[in-house]
């Protein structure tokens, strides 16, 4: 990053120039009119560097601007004067948070004008002056991201670098790392950090509609070339539907190839597309480690067609069972019981990224309950979850948004006296003073009970014992007695 760079968004910061509500709605104008203006350039990048069909390209795209349009609309200058000004009225402003100064992205490489804007957008909502890592390749959609930045927002504020910035700058930003690879040491102001090595999981259990759960793995595992942090890595099916989820596998695989492939008028479109998916098909060590396993029996093949590969792993020790897929392959394997599907995703190694989890509602509960993730997902896959970087470490997964404006801001109160304020002048001042007592002798006051039934009270067990006592065999009591007392009229009036 060059000093005069540097220089100018440092002293951006310093002035507050991303502050101010009328400019962050402004740059975010600009960068959408700029943006919508070029889509057919991103589409193109994107269906080639992805490896996409059009439709999906398309979809990218839109889903860049619906952030970008989100952002836009959080922004409210009511609601901004209303908090700004509160000290003024001589009120508490608890809420108050303020945007970190300077925020550095550095984006990952999948989606990359996804990546990048998702958090450029959330940065400008919270307020911050931005500079984005944008390494010189001839990948175009980075040319078309460099360009968006330098074109439509302000150079003061606003700055793209080749090269990773010296240690003493970064230690004055928030930066936001999607690769997950910044080292923990580094020193920065603060982190917003993806975990792109976490793998997601579908978990299908027997009361689950295996027909449903396939079509939601098969979609998420080939849509978007298969390159999808959350797309599902691996499939762990109960043994009772294991081979109607298979056979479901297979028939969804096929369903998807003939309309990708057989369709006559996809073919010519999509020509190059498929010759780029099947070449990331050959190249990828998971592809590789699923044919050798094939071959060496550790695992069985369930499809095999131009676009994607299904294989069922035998052998638990298999790695295909532990790393992060990045390929259109689905790895399935059986299990016994909710809790045997437990123990498989049990590791101690990082979190879990997402899980999917296809089954009735107490097994579902079940399962998401005791499987760590970052969220789990109840029959269904989210088609947002497809694009663009993994979920920030720490914070709530949200589907709306993947990086929000409270990720860029910290806490900063404004607090006023209040009815009952506790002035440090007032409550300490020199001298005896009868404050101290009073407030000891109220603090020591008993804790309100909990409401628990003292030890040896009935229980839940006896109350519905005498419940039962009540409704059941009362109404036999009373019979014999009443029983019992006509009889002995009957035989007093035959004896008298």
């Amino acid at each position: 990053m060059s000093a005069p760079e540097r220089s100018r968004v440092e002293i951006g910061a310093i002035e507050g120039r991303a502050r101010n509500l009328r400019g962050r709605q402004q740059e975010l104008r600009s960068l959408f009119a700029h943006l919508t203006a070029h889509s057919d350039k991103f589409v193109q990048a994107i269906r080639t560097e992805e490896a996409c069909l059009l439709h999906e390209a398309e979809v990218a795209v839109a889903a860049m601007l619906l952030d970008l349009r989100k952002h836009y609309e959080r922004l409210d200058l009511k609601t901004e004067l209303a908090t700004e000004y509160k000290s003024k009225r001589g009120q508490s402003c608890p809420e108050r948070r303020v945007a970190a100064r300077i925020v550095y992205i550095i984006p990952e490489t999948a989606f990359l004008a996804f990546s990048v804007f998702s958090a450029l957008c959330a940065a400008i909502e919270a307020g911050s002056c931005c500079v984005v890592e944008l390494p010189t390749t001839a990948q175009k959609s980075a040319q078309l991201v460099r360009q968006a930045i330098t074109e439509s927002l302000d150079k003061e504020t606003f700055a793209v670098v080749s090269r990773r910035a010296p240690p003493d700058f970064l230690a004055r930003c928030l930066v936001v790392d999607q690769l997950g690879r910044l080292g923990s040491t580094d020193d920065v102001l603060g982190r917003v950090v993806s975990a792109p090595a976490a793998r997601a999981v579908a978990l299908v259990d027997r009361t689950a509609d295996a027909k449903l759960a396939a079509r939601e793995v098969v979609a998420s595992r080939l849509a978007f070339g298969g390159r999808s942090h959350c797309a599902v890595d691996q499939v762990f099916v109960n043994e009772f539907v294991a081979d109607d989820f298979l056979d479901a596998v297979a028939h969804e695989l096929s369903q998807y190839e003939q309309a990708r492939v057989l369709d006559s008028k996809a073919v010519e479109k999509n020509r190059m597309s498929q010759s780029r998916r099947s070449a990331r098909m050959e190249k990828t060590s998971e592809m590789q480690d699923a044919e050798n396993g094939v071959n060496q029996g550790t695992c069985k093949s369930v499809w095999r067609g131009q676009l994607g590969l299904a294989v069922e792993v035998v052998d638990r020790s298999s790695r295909l069972l532990k790393c992060k897929t990045r390929a259109p392959l689905i790895a399935i394997h059986r299990v016994t019981s909710l809790d045997d599907a437990i123990d498989l995703c049990a590791t101690e190694e990082e979190e879990l990224g997402p899980i999917y989890v296809f089954a009735a509602g107490p097994e579902a509960n079940y399962l998401s309950k005791f499987v760590e993730s970052t969220a789990a997902f109840l029959n269904h896959i989210p088609a947002q979850l497809l694009i663009g970087p993994s979920f920030p470490v720490g914070y709530p997964v949200q589907l709306d948004l993947r990086f929000t404006r409270d990720m860029f801001e910290h806490p900063s109160p404004e607090i006023a006296p209040g009815e009952r304020f506790h002035a440090i002048s007032w409550t300490l001042f020199y001298g005896e003073s009868p404050v101290g007592a009073k407030m000891l002798a109220t603090m020591s006051k008993p804790l309100n009970p909990t409401g628990q039934a003292p030890a040896g009270a009935w229980g839940f067990f006896d109350q519905g014992i005498i419940l039962g006592a009540v409704v059941y065999l009362l109404p036999l009591v009373a019979a014999s007695v009443a029983g019992t007392a006509y009889m002995g009229v009957l035989g007093y009036r035959y004896l008298t």
